[in-house]
């Protein structure tokens, strides 16, 4: 059961599922009507792709109810409207659902709906949102790769996302591992300490920015599309001025964190960046801020130890870029601790999933 007692903060659940798992999302947004005249705001509309590339919208209603109610005419008349604008076309979207949650709707009711919904998802929330939402997470193109969900990227589904563009990158027994070799290309480096060649783009791979709440700590000169690159130094690649050792982010804001700060006190005067960063107070402030499930992904000349409490150890990716020069490990650690998400993100619903394949 959500964690709801208002009808607004049932849309904003369902919206903010919505918005998570399959592309934009606005609420209340105007649609004039032709059955019982007048405008209609829809609770939620979402704009999505399918596999094939072509556009998709769904347009639902939201209905939450926690005790007995005497009428439930609004509901009829909503499935009357939608009815007719997916009947005529009458609108832009393509599916249309109406979301009913609180427990309180008599079941014959319910019943009754669904006898006269003919193009319409008639969704309990309780029993059926999750399958519907693992439905959609199919049918489009943003499949397993949740923005905001990062949980259900587990070590073997991201070693395939890399391997496919980039090898030498393999999974065992849930642990990442491998040899990335991004060479120089010939190229003198343009700035003491900037990434490898190729390397931005083998972690993006995995990782893309675009569908993940992205965070690059201790960025420097490199600026990683569509992340929130933050750096101590005022730079123009540097999209927020923060101390890694106190970040200016609430709980639970990002999936996932590139950061590669300097190896030495020789690198640090180099950078002009007074002191080396405190491991220990940097992975305090990134478990606040990384999701659980989420991942931390270090770039340094060793591993660094941190708590067991809130972090594990999940990949280790050997850098090499040439003979004689130093190497760096990307330490890859994922966050612990009970994901606040639904529970279509654990791999047991996916199960769940293939079992209902008719679903709808």
């Amino acid at each position: 059961m959500p964690d709801t007692s208002t009808g607004n903060e049932f849309r904003d659940l369902i919206a903010n599922d919505y918005s998570r798992c399959v592309g934009h999302t606005v609420t209340e947004k105007k649609y004039r009507t032709k059955t019982h005249g007048g405008e209609r705001r829809i609770d939620v509309v979402t704009e999505t792709s399918l596999k094939s590339g072509d556009p998709w919208a769904i347009a639902t209603e939201c209905k939450w109810q926690s005790s007995q109610g005497t009428t439930y005419d609004k509901l009829f008349q909503t499935l009357e409207d939608f009815e007719y604008m997916m009947a005529e076309q009458d609108c832009y979207w393509n599916e249309a659902a109406i979301i009913i949650g609180g427990g309180a709707i008599p079941e014959h009711i319910i019943n009754q709906l669904r006898r006269n919904a003919k193009r319409v998802r008639i969704i309990e929330y309780e029993e059926e949102w999750q399958y519907y939402l693992l439905d959609l997470q199919k049918r489009t193109e943003y499949v397993g790769m949740f923005k905001g969900q990062i949980g259900v990227l587990e070590a073997e589904q991201i070693t395939e996302r890399i391997y496919k563009e980039h090898r030498f990158t393999h999974y065992e027994n849930g642990w990442l591992y491998g040899v990335w070799y991004c060479g120089t290309g010939f190229q003198k480096a343009i700035y003491h300490g900037q990434f490898p060649l190729t390397f931005v783009k083998r972690v993006i791979s995995g990782f893309p920015p675009d569908k993940l709440d992205f965070l690059h700590l201790c960025c420097g000169r490199c600026h990683i599309d569509n992340a929130t690159n933050v750096d101590i130094m005022d730079l123009p690649e540097v999209d927020i001025i923060a101390d890694a050792e106190s970040l200016p982010f609430d709980e639970d804001t990002y999936d996932v964190c590139l950061i590669d700060p300097p190896y030495s006190q020789e690198d640090s005067t180099r950078y002009g960046v007074p002191r080396l960063i405190s491991v220990k107070k940097t992975m305090v402030q990134l478990a606040r801020i990384i999701r659980p499930g989420g991942w931390v992904l270090w770039l340094d000349e060793k591993y660094p130890q941190v708590s067991r409490e809130d972090w594990k150890l999940s990949g280790l990716i050997g850098i090499v870029t040439g003979a004689n020069r130093r190497a760096r490990f990307l330490s890859m650690f994922r966050r612990l601790g009970e994901s606040s998400y639904p529970k279509y993100l654990q791999e047991e619903q996916l199960a769940l999933l293939e079992e209902k394949e008719d679903y709808g």
